[in-house]
């Protein structure tokens, strides 16, 4: 009832106000009539909104969130593993059966850098989940390294540079934080960029060092 949205609104910290913002803006260049594409300003709402709104849902709800990150990780290297296998032998067909039209797809994507941003958001996952002090931390670095290959191997230029960025920064602030973060030892730490990278060669590292080597830095 009102008592709840009231709590809830109280407990907004200065990072969510600002996400809340974002679709708000939209609404008033709509009501102001202030936009040239008004379908693109209205699509574009709805959409910060209701990414604003999982972001709530998600602060309120902690033991859920933790199970949702769970599911992400676990369904992100599923389909990095369905990338890798179907890059080499589905002939551009969508599971094996349903032709794209393109030489390559990229688990059920087309474009490999739609493949590696979504990459990009499950990577994090798994790689700060490989340094908490968890029984099944090995397991999570392996599916970083599973998640970071397929992001190699799909040879996006950006979302190798960003992929690689993430595992050095996690692998950073964890290192720096340790002493706050009960986290794994430094040997774990370094291994994990170890890890990643020899995921990538043999993955086929080929392919995305082809493309940086092209002349045109805008063909993705």
């Amino acid at each position: 009832g009102k008592t709840t949205v009231l709590r809830l609104i109280a407990g907004f910290d200065l990072p969510t106000s600002a996400l809340l913002l974002l679709p708000a803006v939209g609404l008033i260049q709509l009501s102001t009539r202030a936009t040239a594409a008004w379908h693109a300003t209205l699509i574009e709402s709805l959409h910060w909104a209701a990414l604003a709104a999982v972001f709530v849902l998600a602060r309120q709800h902690a033991r859920e969130r933790h199970d949702i990150l769970t599911w992400v990780e676990v369904f992100g290297t599923g389909a990095a593993v369905l990338c890798l296998l179907q890059m080499s032998t589905s002939q551009g067909r969508v599971l094996w059966t349903w032709d794209t039209g393109y030489p390559v797809v990229f688990a059920t994507l087309p474009y490999s850098n739609n493949w590696a941003q979504f990459g990009e958001l499950v990577l994090p996952i798994a790689l700060w989940r490989a340094l908490r002090p968890d029984r099944d931390w090995h397991w999570h670095a392996l599916a970083a390294g599973v998640i970071f290959a397929s992001i190699v191997a799909s040879a996006s230029r950006a979302g190798a540079v960003l992929a690689l960025a993430e595992v050095a920064a996690i692998g950073a602030l964890s290192f720096w934080n340790r002493a706050e973060w009960p986290l794994r030892s430094s040997a774990s730490i370094a291994a994990l960029p170890v890890l990643a990278l020899l995921f990538a060669w043999a993955s086929g590292i080929e392919n995305v060092s082809e493309r940086f080597r092209e002349s045109s830095l805008l063909e993705g």
